[in-house]
Parts: structure tokens; sequence; C-alpha cells
């Protein structure tokens, strides 16, 4: 350990951790009756660190720009992988190795959990998550405020995937962030 490069220490502690990690899902692979669930699973942890740093970028915002930019770039980067390792999960065996299109999300008759995609406090003081979800035939934009999720949008263009459903949601949150009078 070097006393003057203390983060080398650090990034050696979690790359001891995620080596570590590793055996363990191999372990768990040898023993579950389905690459599925855990496909499944991972993807669930993954949309759970991605929402962790989301909303460290958003604590960060104001004080460190560039850091809560490199934190945005990372949740982002997570969302990408959950969204892969949900497909594979839900694809049959024989299918899964072919590739599968961003723009047409794997379902399998229930919606998938809500993907955070921005923040916003309502001129009413309420605070806002913006949500995206595969569902049936393409892609809902959530706003959930703590009770019940609100339907946004749902689309369903064969050419709208993700990106565009996520587009949708940060737009829509700029909008309702706004005073009500000047929406139009």
């Amino acid at each position: 350990m070097n006393a003057l490069e203390p983060d080398l220490h650090v990034l050696d502690l979690y790359a001891r951790l995620a080596a570590n990690r590793a055996v363990d899902a191999r372990a768990a692979l040898r023993h579950s009756q389905s690459a599925d669930e855990l496909l499944a699973q991972s993807a669930q942890a993954l949309e759970d660190a991605a929402g962790t740093l989301t909303l460290a970028s958003e604590m960060y915002s104001e004080d460190r720009e560039a850091f809560a930019g490199l934190l945005t770039q990372q949740a982002a980067a997570l969302v990408v992988l959950a969204a892969q390792f949900e497909q594979a999960a839900d694809l049959p065996s024989r299918e899964r190795m072919r590739t599968m299109s961003a723009n047409e999300p794997a379902f399998k008759g229930a919606m998938r959990r809500p993907i955070p995609v921005a923040r916003f406090r309502a001129p009413d003081g309420s605070s806002h998550t913006v949500a995206v979800t595969a569902v049936e035939g393409g892609w809902r934009i959530l706003d959930q405020n703590g009770g019940e999720p609100a339907v946004v949008d749902t689309l369903t263009h064969r050419e709208d995937g993700r990106e565009q459903a996520e587009a949708v949601a940060r737009d829509y949150a700029r909008w309702a962030e706004l005073p009500t009078w000047a929406r139009s």
C-alpha cells in the first residue's frame, strides 16, 4: 500500500471483492436450476446500483458537476447492462445466443421493474421520479410520486426503443417542474 496513493488501495480492495463475487456467482450457477433466474436477479442488482448512482449524481449536481456527470454516465451504463441481462433471461435457451434488437424489449406478460431516468420537484414541493419500463409492444413512461405511478405516455411504434422512452421521460420531468402557469 502506498500512503501517497490511497485510491490505489481502495481500487485493489474493490477488484478483490469483484473477483470474490465472480467466484460466488460461478458456484451459484453450478447449483442453480435456471440461469434465467440468476440473470434476472443480476439485472435487478444492476438496476438498483444504477438507481443509487442516479440519486448520488443528483446530490452532487450543484457542488461537483463533473463528478455528477460521471455518476450519471456510469448509471446509464449499468442500466444498459441490466437491460441486456433482462433480455437474456427472457429468451428461451435456444435463442439466448442470438442478438436481440434494443428497440424490441423482451416481455413475459408482466411489467418490468421501472428504470429511473429523471427526478424533479413539482411546483407543490413533492418529489417525483420519472421512469421507463418495458411493456408488451413498447415502452411506458411513468411518473412515480410515492403513490400509485401515473402513466405519462406509452410508446408503441416499432422504431421507438428505450432511448426514445428515456428522452420522453427527461422532457416530461423538465416540463413537470415548471410552475403550472408556465406549462403550455
